[in-house]
């Protein structure tokens, strides 16, 4: 990296207009640097802002209570094994629980007009992460003919019947690589045979569809996909009639008769994972409330979309200021003084956000980069890399260096955390999380040096 100091005549005084002025009295550098460079002064209290709003994330969970309950109906309808559907119930029925204690704790979040949400959003993802892996754990059957998915129990218990008498041929077909000669004829001819059983269970499908689907033209669709699960079992036995008549067994000839009759199995069914709920990151949001004033934020951020509430940017880089603002006029005055960012501002930078009024601003993606944090002596400043950070894993690189604070910043507020001391009359936090910025300041041991 370039040199990162800046003399105290370098300061972020843009104008004479007081609404212009970056006031700096300390030293901050930059997250993956080792020098100097002057941080912006500010009131330095609390920050949270890495979630979405109480009542989006209540939709999130009606929507879930919606999903869960059609997965009931979904077993009771396709799972015809009792013991299992009563299992399967069983553990719905518990998810269920969870959604309902999810929604109760975020109805009590808006009832005591929560601000402070750094706590609802641990309780809300450790609620949601049990419940997706539910999701993600269990398979389902979905029964099919070709490519339309059948739901009637009626036609599901015939195309269960087709399936089992294809696996029977197919275990049998294992015993040919056993026989030769006149003996091999036989056994081909006897799988043959049971091929054509398998072909009646079509024809039983058929008679089901017949027998339960009402409407005409759902009948036709149906039947015809039968008749091409049929044409796909008359393959399989043209390729066992030439492996007969050459007295073929190897078991590269067993293998590829095999695989013809698990895509036989393929369109007659298929396992799936019950459908995933929305992933947690419905908290980790792709647009940042910004509250009036100054925040340290992070984030894969297009400056060019940043809202005209917003009164300017700023981030340190390679022992520079870089700052944007959507008003022309603070753009150059910004180009005259300092350095214009041109480009994305990725997740690992913190970004110091100037607001005129409450707003927002738009994240482009949950991307993280593969950059490290250096934490250097004095004040240095770094966005969290659309990560959870836990402030037991920041650690000094000094070798001589301990952790005095790591502070961050929303709307003028400041929050802090020391490793072993509770700072009155501030709040203070044992986390940093997704899309927020933080001040980090490490010094010397006290009789130690760095040199």
């Amino acid at each position: 990296d370039e040199n990162m100091t800046m003399s105290e005549d370098e300061n972020m005084t843009m104008s004479e207009d007081e609404n212009m002025t970056m006031l700096i009295d300390e030293n901050v550098t930059e997250g993956n640097s080792t020098e100097e460079t002057p941080m912006p002064e500010m009131d330095m209290r609390i920050v949270d802002m890495n979630i979405t709003t109480l009542e989006t994330i209540q939709i999130e969970v009606s929507k879930l209570s919606v999903l869960i309950n059609n997965l009931q109906n979904d077993i009771n309808l396709t799972i015809t094994d009792e013991n299992l559907s009563s299992a399967l119930q069983q553990e719905v029925s518990l998810v269920m629980n969870d959604v309902e204690m999810l929604s109760s704790l975020i109805a009590t979040y808006q009832e005591n007009n929560e601000t402070n949400l750094t706590m609802a959003t641990q309780e809300i993802t450790t609620h949601l992460l049990q419940i997706q892996k539910f999701f993600r754990d269990i398979p389902v059957d979905i029964y099919l003919l070709n490519t339309t998915e059948i739901n009637h129990t009626a036609i599901i218990e015939t195309i269960k019947a087709t399936i089992e008498e294809l696996k029977m041929i197919r275990e049998e077909i294992e015993t040919l690589k056993d026989v030769n000669g006149s003996d091999l004829q036989q056994r081909y001819d006897a799988l043959l045979q049971k091929l054509d059983g398998a072909k009646s269970q079509i024809d039983a499908i058929k008679q089901a569809i017949d027998m339960n689907i009402m409407d005409n033209n759902e009948i036709v669709h149906l039947k015809a996909e039968a008749d091409k699960v049929k044409l796909a079992i008359d393959e399989v036995k043209t390729l066992m009639g030439e492996y007969k008549t050459i007295e073929e067994n190897t078991l590269p000839t067993i293998e590829k008769i095999q695989t013809k009759i698990d895509e036989v199995i393929g369109m007659l069914i298929t396992h799936t994972p019950l459908p995933v709920v929305s992933d947690p990151e419905i908290i980790h949001t792709t647009v940042i409330d910004i509250p009036k004033g100054r925040s340290l934020i992070s984030g894969n951020i297009d400056v060019s979309k940043l809202s005209s509430d917003i009164y300017a940017v700023w981030i340190v880089d390679g022992g520079n200021w870089y700052g944007y603002s959507p008003d022309e006029s603070v753009r150059e005055a910004i180009k005259a003084k300092y350095r214009l960012i041109t480009q994305m501002i990725p997740a690992y930078k913190a970004v110091i956000v100037w607001a005129k009024a409450d707003t927002t601003i738009e994240v482009e993606n949950d991307t993280s980069f593969d950059a490290t944090q250096y934490y250097g002596t004095s004040f240095s400043i770094h966005g969290t890399n659309n990560q959870d950070i836990n402030t037991d894993n920041i650690i000094c690189n000094g070798e001589n260096d301990a952790l005095t604070a790591i502070f961050k910043v929303h709307g003028d507020i400041t929050s802090a955390y020391l490793p072993n001391a509770i700072l009155e009359g501030m709040e203070n936090f044992t986390s940093l999380y997704y899309n927020e910025g933080y001040y980090v300041l490490c010094e010397q041991k006290l009789g130690a040096s760095n040199e």
